[in-house]
């Protein structure tokens, strides 16, 4: 906006001294808000600032009559569920507050209709319930750890039936199976079938016990309707045990193929997953997801061990290259690595992976993460990830990536409810909270994300992932104490110092320190070895700090070295300061991550 105000009538003057904001300093006061969320409410949802030019600079001044009015009727966004929040300041007439009222609570109606009309109620019953989100289109059912009655011998066969019957039932397009790590959550539990089915959002429950003695495996397993205890459905397996590998896979589609006929009578048969060929490839692939799920980087060492030593066991087992593509991807994140390298890893062994079975979700979810951090290929990605959840619905980690590919693209109702549904389907795994306060993040919605990250510590608190998320966006919000306290616990867990010494300038910068911010920014980049993304992170520093050339400088670095990082800068805070810079629009433009037409209608904002 530019409007010249030129000759107003003197009788006028004094009302509009008195009710006339001069900075953006003032105008964040009045709204209580951070310049940065002002300026973003200007571009973005219309709140009325004017313009006056003096030569090559502006001076911005705004009414608070006129912003009371806007926030009064200002409409709350429809595609991520918030809290309502307060005026920001209380207007002096009354008939002005009560018209406004009025017209917020028409407003409010219409959204309501809306709302119901477009199947929305269900992102307001996540944020506001502590129920649990509701699955979709499907019928929830767990799969408890069975349980090995084989004294004195190996509990393995007792944990990879379980894993298998997970497998099997999760081929059902009409069923949402709750995750394995949700249900290994419960081994050796104590708790009634019921109150752990309650935990699980799941009616339906299979239980078993595995035996093996005297040459032969005895399977028994039930069917059970969690809150009234009735067994549904009930068998008992009697085989040798010559070929315990063969003994597992039969029975598991046996039951696999019962259970659905009873939770899903009208769904078509789905064609079972694919079996390790020995039973050592088999229980590697078993360990090495343990290691994965853990992520640290010593675990993902250890899985990327043992799922490179099932691929030598059984050169074709599909999972196992899709694993090994996913520990690279996690590897990828870390300094003691090339990301590029370690990406290009990735994407080779998701390739396989599709190339041995097409129709594994896993194999498909893969190759859309490289799609999108490798190859800036987002529409690849996007395909893929729905492919993969398509294949498979209860594929929790699908639902996740997705999730989270989406908030960098913006896309936050999406995101939001590829979230919450990978969240109904392994509630007790930890990634997955720590990625739904990343989405938050980018969605300027600080504090939620903070509460669920500290909820999240409460019950695992060496969690090197929500650590470091918690840490950063402590730091990125100018909270550098609290921000140390977290980042110190990340290094002395996982050895890795550089959150505390990307720390230090920002602290520094903040306490009006800028010359010893500058040179321990020069510190940083002398000590990085080569292979780290170091370009990326001076960047995201120098963004912090509000420094735009030196921002914009360490990007277009980071863009020649085609770093991943930069999939973030679409909607990370931090960068609101540089939207309407043409520098930085052509870098997204170049990127992928916005198209001509809406940089333009970003510039028609301004």
């Amino acid at each position: 906006m530019d409007f010249k105000h030129t000759g107003p009538q003197l009788s006028l003057a004094s009302a509009q001294t008195a009710d006339r904001l001069d900075s953006w300093k003032e105008i964040g006061a009045y709204l209580k808000r951070d310049i940065r969320t002002a300026q973003r409410w200007e571009a973005c949802e219309g709140l009325p600032v004017y313009r006056h030019r003096h030569g090559q600079h502006d001076s911005v001044y705004a009414y608070k009559s006129e912003i009371d009015h806007w926030w009064a009727s200002r409409r709350p966004s429809v595609s991520v569920p918030q809290k309502p929040e307060p005026p920001p300041h209380p207007v002096e007439r009354p008939q002005t507050v009560f018209l406004g009222y009025f017209r917020f609570l028409l407003y409010a109606v219409v959204v309501v209709v809306l709302l119901l009309a477009a199947g929305e109620v269900r992102h307001l019953f996540l944020k506001y319930s502590s129920s649990p989100p509701a699955l979709a289109n499907g019928t929830p059912v767990a799969v408890l750890p069975f349980t090995n009655l084989s004294f004195g011998q190996d509990a393995s066969l007792a944990e990879s039936m379980t894993d298998d019957i997970i497998g099997d039932l999760s081929k059902s397009r009409t069923l949402l199976v709750i995750g394995r790590a949700s249900a290994m959550h419960f081994e050796g539990s104590h708790e009634s079938v019921s109150q752990i089915a309650e935990q699980l959002h799941s009616d339906k429950v299979v239980q078993g016990t595995v035996a093996r003695a005297d040459g032969r495996i005895r399977i028994t397993v039930q069917l059970v309707d969690a809150p009234t205890g009735r067994v549904l459905w009930s068998r008992q397996f009697d085989r040798g045990d010559s070929d315990s590998l063969a003994v597992e896979a039969d029975v598991s589609r046996i039951i696999a193929t019962s259970v659905g006929s009873i939770l899903a009578p009208n769904s078509s048969p789905e064609s079972p997953p694919p079996q390790a060929s020995n039973r050592g490839a088999r229980l590697d692939y078993l360990a090495a997801r343990d290691f994965w799920n853990r992520r640290d980087p010593a675990a993902i060492h250890q899985a990327i061990e043992h799922f490179t030593k099932t691929i030598q066991e059984d050169p074709k087992y599909a999972p196992a290259y899709a694993g090994l593509a996913d520990s690279y991807i996690m590897s990828s994140a870390w300094d003691s690595v090339s990301p590029s390298e370690m990406l290009s890893k990735a994407k080779l062994m998701a390739i396989i992976a599709v190339e041995l079975n097409p129709s594994l979700a896993e194999a498909h979810a893969s190759l859309a993460v490289v799609a999108y951090r490798h190859d800036w290929d987002f529409q690849t990605a996007d395909r893929e990830f729905q492919e993969a959840i398509t294949l498979n619905p209860s594929y929790s980690r699908a639902h996740e990536w997705y999730g989270v590919f989406l908030a960098y693209m913006g896309r936050f109702d999406q995101a939001f409810s590829e979230l919450a549904q990978a969240e109904s389907l392994d509630p007790f795994a930890p990634i997955i909270q720590s990625d739904f306060a990343v989405a938050y993040y980018l969605n300027h919605q600080n504090q939620e994300a903070v509460t669920r990250l500290r909820k999240l510590l409460e019950a695992n608190p060496d969690f090197i992932p929500a650590l470091t998320n918690l840490g950063s966006i402590l730091a990125a919000s100018g909270k550098y104490p609290e921000a140390k306290v977290e980042l110190e616990r990340v290094a002395a867990l996982s050895g890795n110092k550089s959150y505390l010494e990307e720390l230090a300038p920002l602290a520094s910068q903040a306490s009006g320190n800028h010359l010893q911010s500058q040179k321990q920014i020069e510190d940083i980049l002398r000590n990085w070895k080569p292979n780290e993304d170091a370009a990326a992170r001076v960047a995201f520093l120098y963004s912090e700090m509000g420094d735009k050339e030196n921002t914009l400088r360490y990007l277009e670095m980071a863009y020649r070295s085609h770093s991943w990082s930069l999939l973030l800068i679409k909607e990370d805070p931090t960068f609101d300061f540089l939207r309407f810079d043409p520098r930085f629009q052509s870098l997204e433009k170049q990127i992928g991550l916005i198209s001509n037409a809406a940089s333009e209608h970003v510039a028609s904002r301004k």
